[in-house]
């Protein structure tokens, strides 16, 4: 726990902490939403246009801190941007450039990581400066020490990859696509031989869920994959209801039985729905993300519900009711998981 809370501690810091000082201009080369706080939660305080001509005061994190007529707001520095000479204004670079690959995890050095333990030993590991360098094959001798490859352009979203993201929701979707590799069209909607999610509870209960999933795979691909790889176990319980985001466990209360009114296919929609929300918790946790509100996480999530209920039932009367949380979401009178 100690590690975590240090962990989180510092994340925080390095997100909250004063923008690092670099004065340059930049030109949007698509629209882009400028905001309030360096958050995708953050107000919106103005969508820029394609073309307009921006100047950066600093940086946070993956945060670029803009002069907007006078008022310090803040641009993801993920977006399509191009720099420029400060003298001249012209154009010196395209997005992005030169921007070092972030390397945190031992995971991305000299190991295969897994499980959620193997990316947390990773990251600690790192931290400590205990990553091994590549072992040399038996009777091999050392190889002169060459210098260091250029490090490629920073990239961990499918938005770069193979999707055009325009709203928040698109790109934090690409976001945790990179993070499972999931980018590319054969694996974004791919072919599940089977459901490699262990189901446990009774019969019937194990009926449902997966009579749910085969809704999902046939009416909202992706979001059966989605849920399919982000989640390991559902279990049926009498009371229990919530993910245990460390084995990726989903414990489930459900009776098997539709609301009054709804038809079978909507509760297998809504079912459908819940999986890719708790899937997204799971990904979240296994990304590092952490908020210092659990509206902000769950805003997010419950996010991922309504377009995967929307994917698969577009009609789905649950669909209004969701979106009514997510715009009251602030209010703890809706704070479901409390």
């Amino acid at each position: 726990m100690k590690a975590k809370l240090f962990a989180t501690i510092l994340l925080l810091c390095a997100l909250c902490g004063a923008a690092s000082g670099q004065n340059y201009d930049i030109r949007l080369t698509s629209n882009t939403n400028l905001r309030a706080e360096a958050s995708l939660q953050s107000r919106i305080v103005e969508t820029a246009s394609a073309g307009t001509t921006l100047p950066v005061m600093g940086s946070a994190g993956r945060w670029l801190q803009i002069n907007w007529n006078g008022q310090q707001v803040w641009m993801a520095d993920w977006v399509s941007y191009t720099r420029l000479n400060s003298a001249a204004g012209a154009a010196s670079q395209p997005a992005n450039a030169g921007q070092q690959a972030q390397v945190d995890n031992c995971c991305f050095v000299d190991r295969q990581c897994h499980t959620d333990q193997d990316w947390t030993d990773g990251y600690w590991a790192f931290q400590n400066g205990q990553c091994a360098a590549p072992a040399q094959p038996a009777g091999q001798p050392s190889q002169p020490s060459q210098p260091a490859p250029a490090v490629s352009p920073q990239v961990d979203n499918c938005c770069f990859v193979d999707r055009q993201c325009h709203t928040d929701q698109e790109w934090t979707n690409g976001y945790l696509a990179y993070q499972n590799n999931q980018c590319g069209a054969n694996q974004l909607i791919k072919a599940v031989s089977g459901l490699d999610v262990a189901i446990e509870g009774s019969p019937y209960f194990i009926s449902q869920v997966r009579q749910a999933f085969d809704f999902m795979k046939e009416r909202a691909p992706y979001w059966y994959s989605y849920a399919a790889n982000g989640l390991n176990r559902i279990v049926q319980s009498d009371s229990i209801r919530g993910l245990y985001p460390i084995s990726r466990t989903y414990s489930m209360v459900h009776d098997g039985h539709p609301p009054d009114g709804h038809t079978m296919e909507q509760l297998y929609a809504y079912m459908g729905g819940t999986f890719a929300h708790e899937a997204c918790h799971a990904y979240l946790f296994a990304a590092g993300q952490r908020f210092a509100e659990n509206w902000q996480e769950e805003k997010i999530c419950t996010g991922i519900q309504v377009e995967a209920l929307r994917a698969a039932a577009p009609n789905h009367p649950w669909i209004s009711y969701l979106e009514g949380l997510i715009a009251n979401i602030e209010d703890p009178a809706t704070w479901w998981w409390s």
